[in-house]
């Protein structure tokens, strides 16, 4: 994805158990997401990352830094 950098990321490819709703733009409505990771953008911004778990979409969202530390954690 554009803006998105692996290197550095928060969470280094580490995936949690939280579930979150994230908007999936191939069904056009909020789903739950599975294998969700953090990862830092190039402007230093907290994301998360996802696949939709309908569809299997990638799906991304913008979060606080507080949320990416907590993916981190588990």
């Amino acid at each position: 994805m554009k803006g998105v950098s692996t290197k550095g990321s928060i969470s280094n490819g580490r995936s949690s158990n939280i579930a979150m709703d994230m908007y999936c733009v191939k069904c056009r409505v909020k789903r739950e997401v599975k294998d969700l990771t953090a990862v830092t953008m190039k402007t230093g911004r907290s994301a998360a990352t996802g696949n939709c778990t309908t569809c299997g979409t990638k799906v991304f969202r913008i979060v606080k830094k507080e949320f990416a530390e907590t993916l981190v954690q588990k």
